[in-house]
């Protein structure tokens, strides 16, 4: 016996009525699916493509804090931070596309977005230009002056520290930053 399907009828679509909704579940899989030395190999590989020649990553009482002294960010890897994950077309964004990094060893616009491993927010400041990363809000879409960096090297990056777990992404307390320094040991001792 043959099924019978009913005709479809395709009902009157208003572009303006669409809209492309993204869970903040997409970035606790990302940052699940790294390790405290992930995290590090990101942050190096980040300072290289910027030229850098030193990279000083401090776990501080409350935060994580990231500096290093190569170029500062330009207008497209501020581009680039004005989404929350990916390059490419912007989904619900008419004509909008964020280009990926070129003649860099990261290319995804992924690899800042794995220290949300450590809290909920990620403030990234360079060059006289600031922003913030909010694993559940969001980010601005443009960056906004920040006095402290006018005229510096480098990028600094400060991610405090998450004091509340949820069910899939712990605190970062005592206890969890000395997993994550015998897990980076463990893993990076042995690649020098």
């Amino acid at each position: 016996m043959r099924a019978v399907v009913p005709e479809w009828r395709v009902p009157d679509v208003l572009e303006e009525h669409l809209q492309f909704r993204v869970t903040h579940r997409v970035l606790e899989e990302f940052a699940l699916g790294h390790t405290p030395s992930d995290v590090l190999r990101e942050l190096v590989q980040n300072e290289y493509d910027a030229g850098g020649s030193a990279l000083n990553i401090v776990f501080g009482d409350r935060g994580l804090t990231v500096t290093g002294n190569g170029r500062p960010i330009d207008e497209l890897g501020w581009k680039r931070l004005s989404v929350m994950l990916g390059t490419g077309q912007v989904a619900g964004a008419r004509g909008e596309a964020i280009p990926q990094k070129v003649n860099g060893i990261g290319s995804k616009n992924f690899g800042l977005r794995a220290l949300f491993l450590f809290g909920d927010r990620i403030f990234i400041r360079s060059g006289g230009l600031q922003t913030i990363l909010d694993r559940e809000r969001g980010t601005w879409p443009d960056p906004r002056p920040d006095e402290n960096s006018s005229g510096k090297p480098g990028v600094a990056i400060y991610v405090p520290y998450r004091l509340a777990g949820d069910e899939r992404l712990r605190p970062f307390d005592v206890e969890r930053e000395g997993e994550a320094l015998s897990g980076i040991a463990a893993e990076l001792g042995a690649s020098r």
